[in-house]
């Protein structure tokens, strides 16, 4: 009987799963360039006090923690971004794992501080920057789909990390020549 019921629990996740991100993904126009949203958004993330603060202490791109930010949280009203759970369980503004935070032997319920999301974000960044030569596309691979899809070719990713990638470096490059710009015209 138990064993009926977790492969029913299973069947369950899976297909709501595969419903979910079918819905969300099947609009793939929308996923492949920075919207006036996104650029909306990064304009006012290249000037985050914390972001700054964790990018510069843990050598990471400012414009790769915007990036990051943008595609996670970054559609939600600001007051809501720290306090958001996706379904995969990911926490807070930057949507960490919470084993990334028992690791560290915090509690995952600290992840709803934006402070803390933002310096453990910068963290994991940093260590993925370093173990993958600086790549921002294995790093956004990774990030949003761990350590076996960084390693993969761009064509050999799930779906839903291609996507991320693509977008993530669209808007990566946007932001970048963005915070360009804006030095140069002072």
């Amino acid at each position: 009987m138990k064993r009926r019921l977790i492969y029913l629990l299973i069947a369950i996740v899976v297909i709501t799963t595969t419903i979910v991100v079918y819905d969300f993904y099947k609009d793939t126009k929308a996923l492949t360039a920075p919207t006036k949203k996104e650029m909306f958004y990064a304009e006012r993330l290249a000037h985050d006090d914390l972001m700054k603060l964790y990018s510069t202490k843990y050598d990471v791109p400012m414009e790769l923690m915007a990036t990051v930010q943008i595609l996670e949280t970054g559609y939600l009203p600001k007051e809501k971004r720290a306090f958001v759970t996706s379904r995969a369980g990911a926490k807070g503004i930057m949507q960490i794992m919470g084993f990334h935070a028992k690791r560290r032997g915090d509690d995952p319920s600290k992840l709803y501080e934006p402070e803390y999301n933002i310096e453990l974000s910068a963290i994991i960044l940093s260590y993925i920057l370093k173990r993958n030569g600086g790549s921002i596309e294995h790093a956004l691979a990774e990030y949003n789909g761990g350590r076996g899809q960084s390693r993969l070719q761009q064509e050999k990713r799930c779906y839903e990390t291609r996507k991320y990638v693509e977008r993530g470096l669209k808007l990566y490059e946007a932001i970048k020549n963005m915070n360009g710009k804006s030095a140069s015209s002072k």
